[in-house]
């Protein structure tokens, strides 16, 4: 045992997956960074003093991952969902290793799940709460101190008389710290929603899974991405054979899985600086891979290798107008099992699911249904009346790096610049003056697109590095290292 140099505070905000991936990783690097030191007699040694912030009950899980109930089930196959970088198929092999999660529901106790399988989230949840153990007690081994804390940040700013920063708590805690990383998950895009019975937030909710569907009749959803095809599994699966009316301001549903791997897709190559360009490329590009026998599942794949360097080439201006093709980007990135996608279909032939292009400005619960407010292609000022039985938000998520902006006030970079600067410098601290980081969904609205696994794990990785190479007294050192990419 040997006494580090170095002595770091950090806090990391948020305590969902995001969160466990970086504990992770930095457990991971704590034991490459301690033989480092060792064999460089001990004069790189940093030891950590970690600090969690987070008051949901659902930590470390998260939300969605924290629903039991088998019918809502993950968009990745089991063997991409490993929690490391270097080691996608590790969620796999813990399901083989391990048998508490078959006492999550009665539906596991007999289940057999395949590499290519599509596992219950709830599942996934408690693979996350046991990476989380895993990490936390390894950090300790390690001589680094772990303290998970419940609370809601309201507030960070600088410590004017010690130079550090300030973490202030909705009951007024205060954690003065070196280094911070944001891990704040997703927040709804749909803000002030009334708080109603009748109105649930997400189909992850208790009311959600404890509610009898059979007996509805119809079932209004705000949205049409991942979680209104959770919402329908949810709901079918307890026998509803009522009517989904859903209202979604692009109207599109997630397209299937299919063949997902090709030995020579050709790389995407594009001069264009203007969005509409860029667009007209990629529709040139699939196309004509799609003439060569190369699926286009191929090809979005290929695209998300290099979405966020194309998007940091833009400039404001032209980035926002990309970000309008996000609910195609989405559609076609966020894909589910061919089956589900073939219920959905079925479900529009029947009749029982209709789509209303519209977005909804708000909601309100009416004597026998729901009142909407709607802008679309055709009216700014629509109304639609629905008689339904429950209204679920389904409506995604607010840009993340807005959230923490809010939270970080006067201490963070410009957006548009940090967009510009994170490639070649994947680091994702997020400030120049202050030892602070952004991961996985924290980061949305500096990156095109940050908020799946095979993202957060790569970022969690060079933020480790970047925590272990940064002395808690030259906070301002970069760090600069290659991001690489495994698909998923």
């Amino acid at each position: 045992m040997f006494t580090p140099l170095h002595s770091k505070k950090l806090v990391i905000v948020g305590c969902g997956a995001s969160a466990v991936l970086a504990l992770a990783a930095l457990a991971n690097y704590s034991h490459d960074h301690v033989v480092s030191a060792v064999s460089a007699h001990f004069s790189d040694a940093i030891h950590l003093d970690i600090t969690i912030i987070d008051d949901n009950p659902a930590r470390p899980r998260g939300l969605a991952y924290s629903a039991i109930h088998p019918s809502l089930i993950l968009n990745v196959p089991a063997q991409r969902m490993g929690a490391f970088s270097d080691d996608p198929a590790h969620f796999f092999r813990w399901l083989q290793q391990t048998v508490e999660w078959r006492g999550l529901h009665p539906a596991f106790a007999g289940l057999t799940i395949a590499a290519n399988d599509f596992v219950p989230r709830a599942i996934y949840g408690e693979y996350l709460a046991d990476v989380f153990d895993q990490a936390v007690y390894s950090l300790r081994v390690a001589g680094h101190s772990v303290e998970l804390h419940s609370g809601r940040v309201s507030a960070i700013e600088k410590n004017s008389s010690s130079g550090m920063m300030r973490v202030i708590t909705c009951s007024g805690r205060t954690y003065d710290t070196n280094a911070l990383l944001m891990a704040t998950g997703n927040y709804p895009a749909l803000q002030h929603i009334p708080t109603t019975p009748n109105i649930l937030p997400s189909p992850y909710v208790n009311q959600a899974l404890g509610f009898n569907w059979k007996n509805s009749k119809n079932i209004l959803v705000l949205g049409s991405g991942l979680s209104l095809v959770d919402t329908v599994q949810l709901a079918i699966s307890q026998g509803f054979a009522g009517k989904f009316h859903v209202v979604s301001g692009h109207g599109l549903l997630p397209c299937a899985h299919g063949e997902s791997h090709h030995p020579s897709v050709p790389v995407f190559k594009t001069e264009a600086k203007k969005a509409s360009a860029i667009l007209s490329a990629i529709r040139q590009y699939i196309k004509y891979n799609e003439e060569k026998g190369i699926a286009r599942q191929c090809s979005v794949n290929q695209l998300r290798e290099q979405n966020n360097a194309l998007w940091s080439q833009l400039n404001p201006k032209e980035r926002s107008r990309l970000k309008r093709a996000l609910p195609w980007w989405n559609s076609v990135r966020h894909r589910i099992p061919a089956s589900t996608r073939n219920l959905l279909e079925h479900l529009q032939t029947k009749g029982q699911l209709r789509i209303y292009p519209a977005r909804v400005n708000n909601i309100h619960a009416t004597h026998n249904g729901f009142s909407l407010s709607l802008a679309s292609a055709h009216s700014k000022n629509a109304r639609l009346e629905i008689i339904a039985d429950k209204a679920i938000i389904c409506t995604g998520y607010r840009a993340g790096f807005s959230v923490v902006q809010d939270l970080c006030k006067g201490l963070l970079d410009d957006s548009a610049v940090l967009t510009a600067n994170f490639i070649g410098n994947n680091h994702y601290k997020i400030s120049s003056r202050h030892e602070i980081y952004g991961i996985g969904p924290a980061l949305n609205g500096v990156l095109f697109e940050t908020t799946a696994i095979q993202e957060i794990r790569e970022q969690a990785v060079c933020i480790a590095k970047a925590i272990f190479t940064t002395t808690a007294d030259n906070t301002n050192t970069s760090t600069n290292s290659t991001q690489a990419v495994d698909i998923v």
